[in-house]
């Protein structure tokens, strides 16, 4: 949630004010579409960013409540196995491609697939 936010800092002490004894926050490590970074640069060239990651927003969060911790775990990831046609499309549509590039788009994705495992990380204070 926290990587798409335009600003953190007010957003986190929204979330503070809110909270009646502890905020937990819950993210991956990295931008969950941050494993397609090659079928971009592959498909259209594009370097895409490969920042922010939860470290940054755990700097941010530390930098207001100094008591944060952090904890980063591996959770499997949800869709293993072969890709469905929703979600072939998904990622079509994700990777502004049109019908006529899916083959482009499968051989992209053999070579670079959804990962099998997520770093997860989950940052936490007391409010």
């Amino acid at each position: 949630m926290l990587f798409n936010v335009p600003d953190i800092v007010p957003f986190v002490a929204a979330l503070s004010t809110h909270g009646r004894r502890r905020v937990v926050v819950e993210l991956f490590d990295e931008h969950p579409l941050a494993w397609m970074n090659p079928l971009w640069l592959e498909l259209h060239g594009l370097e895409r960013p490969d920042r922010p990651h939860a470290a940054d927003a755990f700097a941010v969060i530390r930098g207001l409540y100094s008591e944060a911790r952090i904890e980063t775990w591996i959770a499997p990831a949800r869709d293993r196995g072969e890709l469905d046609d929703g979600m072939f499309a998904f990622l079509r549509r994700r990777l502004c491609l049109t019908p006529d590039r899916d083959g482009e788009l499968r051989e992209g994705l053999a070579r670079t697939p959804p990962p099998a495992d997520r770093r997860r990380t989950t940052i936490w204070w007391e409010v």
